[in-house]
């Protein structure tokens, strides 16, 4: 068990690796998704952390999120989820879903917690 832990360690590592160099490549999320055979949500769930790590700056995490969105997750949180104990990804994509009915992916909104996080917007 021990050596199947360091394993999947390492392979997390190199997951996200091969992201950040399709990510450098300027390849689409939706391409990123299918050449690596991960979802998308999978995916912005990778920018999000190469960001928070600062392996991924915000300009170019600004190239794959809609700053649009962005500022609607922003408004939502901010509105509904001021406790930061309440920020759980299902309750905020529920209650964008269901006031805004805008096409938000999980992964945007995890990209969008780390931005507000970062005090990037």
């Amino acid at each position: 068990k021990k050596g199947k832990k360091e394993v999947s360690k390492k392979s997390i590592s190199d997951t996200f690796e091969e992201t950040l160099q399709l990510l450098i490549q300027k390849k689409s999320v939706e391409e990123i998704s299918l050449a690596r055979e991960l979802n998308i949500s999978t995916i912005f769930g990778h920018i999000e952390r190469l960001y928070q790590s600062g392996k991924f700056p915000l300009s170019r995490v600004l190239d794959y999120v809609n700053l649009q969105k962005v500022k609607t997750i922003k408004q939502c949180i901010e509105t509904f989820f001021s406790d930061k104990e309440e920020q759980k990804l299902k309750p905020i994509k529920e209650k964008l879903d269901s006031l805004w009915n805008q096409d938000i992916d999980y992964g945007e909104i995890k990209v969008a917690l780390a931005m507000i996080e970062k005090k990037d917007i």
